[in-house]
């Protein structure tokens, strides 16, 4: 260590050269966390109470764990751990360290707060910390022959750049996993690559929950000292049980406990009805154990700082909302959830099917969404405009010449594309289709919740073609548009494509951010025609005849409802809808309608005043009045 700390490459490459014969201290990591290490409030760690913590540490240095994913519950201490493996890898065997946040933000926070402090802290990370110009920042820290990189997820730039021995993938289920994948390549050359998953899980069969599934799936488990049976411990299991078999409330196993007990409530064995022990005994036991991934769940039943009387306040408040299960669950349990309202249901989608299939070509004015995939193809969704948008086809292009085509073949007047990966060809498409279809090019922005996101917020520049919308705000709009029925899609929309254009549809679900309070999306599997049918949507909005008032997806659909604005809409594209501008005066949905004539107008700056008058618009909309 001195000769690192002095800068000898000799001793670095011996001591390289000894871990990777493994020729290692099981309990390195454990010295340094309970003797050097300190959390954030300035405390070295205790394995008090945390024999899983111990073995885990004993366990984590060894040859066999090349791969490790832990899903996890909040404020459960691993990722103290995990800090310390990696100084303990850059200090002492001078290893290049890759350390990712979901982004720039959390990098930040991260860095300032637990890394930065802890160098105030701890003495032993001080002296081996490089003080010079340009090793030292943000972004990076130098220790001994060893470096730490620190980087966000949507950052190609950061997670390409440098070389790495080890990666750290923190909060994985929040960042961007596509980019994360390049990173692979850091570690091609080494001689170590090692990589860490770590995360809070967020729905099934995402992310860490994935990882998980392939994993050797280790569950910390206790032996009830009644009957001897070794368990899992379990909240619904253990500590709770439902009123009736049918039931969503739930009642304590523990039934002599009650508030104000000078103990703690006890976790029930099943079996014997026997008091389980938190915190005495234990083994990490495989589920599946011939995977080389290795796998480890940790529960906020398993640490020593919290008692099961806050975790069962803090379900008694969950069981009257939601929002807060679902963050329980998460985050507390360290198990993935998935209501039926995070994402859309088949069912949703099956009510707004209509009696006609699809239509390869039209004469009739359409409007067209495309995602631009890569060897999978490019995905389209075509539709006729108004107020219900009715789609008539889903369409896999091979190639830009047929997105090209299709264009041409159904009349689209205007076409949604998305801006990447091929902004080139998506720029060259827009000038070919120049005097016959309005080409915009879609970027999206606001990949993680953060910030008030609705449609106004849009930002148009017909010089370039390119559009820029909040990812959550249109999203939004078409789970609004399926939930309220205002789109129909052909009869053969569950079999076209081999189920994917409804697989792809639900593959977006919506989870809560306990962090910043808001909902954002993730995306569980492919998603490429849930796009393009957004785009699509997002094409019938700027479509020229079309004038609507900005929709966003409601937190109350009453409510939504009911302040629903007057629709002030053009005569003639009155007629053209069905309606009779002499006779009717509301929508088919019930929604107030005031007629005005374009022509009046001529597409002055008073025909968008007037209309926002008339219509007590809280803002004005983007697709209509004065384009």
């Amino acid at each position: 260590i001195a000769g690192i700390v002095n800068g000898d490459p000799g001793v670095a490459e011996e001591l390289r050269a000894k871990l990777l014969a493994s020729y290692y201290d099981a309990n390195e990591l454990v010295k340094v966390l309970s003797l050097y290490h300190r959390n954030t409030l300035g405390r070295p760690i205790s394995f008090k109470g945390r024999r899983w913590m111990r073995i885990f540490c004993e366990r984590i240095l060894k040859p066999d764990h090349q791969k490790v994913v832990v899903v996890k519950a909040v404020q459960v201490g691993i990722s103290e751990v995990f800090l310390a493996e990696a100084l303990l890898y850059a200090a002492n065997y001078g290893l290049q360290v890759l350390w990712t946040m979901p982004d720039f933000d959390s990098r930040s926070k991260f860095v300032k707060t637990r890394v930065d402090e802890l160098f105030k802290k701890c003495p032993y990370y001080q002296e081996r910390l490089d003080e010079g110009d340009g090793v030292n920042s943000e972004k990076m820290k130098k220790l001994g022959n060893g470096i730490i990189n620190f980087a966000g997820s949507k950052s190609e730039g950061d997670l390409t750049s440098q070389p790495a021995d080890i990666r750290y993938h923190d909060e994985y289920d929040l960042s961007d996993h596509d980019l994360l994948r390049r990173a692979v390549g850091r570690t091609k050359a080494s001689e170590v690559k090692r990589v860490r998953w770590i995360s809070n899980p967020t729905v099934p069969d995402y992310g860490s929950d994935l990882l998980w599934q392939k994993s050797n799936q280790q569950e910390w488990t206790v032996d009830c000292p009644g009957c001897g049976t070794s368990q899992v411990m379990d909240w619904f299991r253990h500590v709770v049980k439902p009123v009736r078999e049918d039931s969503s409330e739930y009642v304590l196993r523990d039934s002599e406990w009650r508030s104000g007990s000078y103990r703690d409530i006890r976790l029930i064995c099943p079996e014997c009805n026997g008091t389980l022990p938190r915190f005495k005994g234990g083994e990490w036991v495989p589920c599946n154990p011939a995977s080389p991934l290795q796998g480890y769940r940790i529960t906020a039943l398993m640490s020593p700082t919290v008692t099961v009387e806050e975790l069962w306040e803090e379900f008694q408040e969950a069981m009257q909302d939601p929002a807060v299960m679902e963050v329980f669950i998460r985050d507390v349990l360290g198990e993935p959830y998935i209501s039926g309202s995070q994402q859309i249901q088949e069912r949703d989608i099956e009510e707004v099917i209509g009696d006609y299939k699809f239509k390869t070509h039209s004469e009739i004015a359409s409007v067209a969404g495309c995602d631009v995939g890569d060897k999978t193809g490019h995905f389209m969704s075509i539709a006729r405009p108004g107020v219900k948008r009715q789609v008539m086809e889903f369409f896999r292009a091979s190639d830009f010449k047929e997105i090209k085509e299709k264009v041409l073949a159904h009349n689209v007047k205007c076409l949604v594309i998305d801006s990447e990966p091929q902004s080139e060809k998506a720029r060259e498409l827009r000038a070919e289709l120049k005097g016959k279809c309005e080409v915009w090019l879609c970027k999206y922005i606001g990949q993680k919740g953060g910030g008030e996101e609705s449609l106004s917020d849009v930002k148009k520049d017909w010089s370039t073609g390119y559009i820029t919308v909040k990812r959550n705000a249109v999203i939004g709009m078409q789970r609004y548009e399926i939930t309220q029925r205002k789109v129909t899609y052909p009869s053969n929309t569950k079999t076209v494509e081999r189920g994917n254009v409804v697989n792809h549809m639900r593959a977006l679900v919506k989870v809560f951010d306990k962090n910043s309070g808001r909902y954002y999306y993730i995306n569980r599997g492919p998603e490429h025609f849930a796009h393009s049918d957004i785009y699509c949507a997002m094409a019938n909005r700027l479509y020229k005849g079309a004038n609507f008032h900005e929709i966003e997806e409601p937190a109350d659909v009453s409510k939504m409802i009911s302040r629903d604005p007057p629709l002030v809409m053009d005569k003639t594209l009155g007629m053209l809808l069905g309606y009779d501008p002499s006779k009717d005066t509301k929508t088919d949905t019930g929604r107030k309608i005031i007629w005005v004539d374009q022509r009046d107008f001529k597409g002055s700056d008073r025909y968008r005043s007037d209309a926002v008058t008339m219509g007590r618009f809280n803002k004005p909309s983007w697709g209509g009045f004065g384009e």
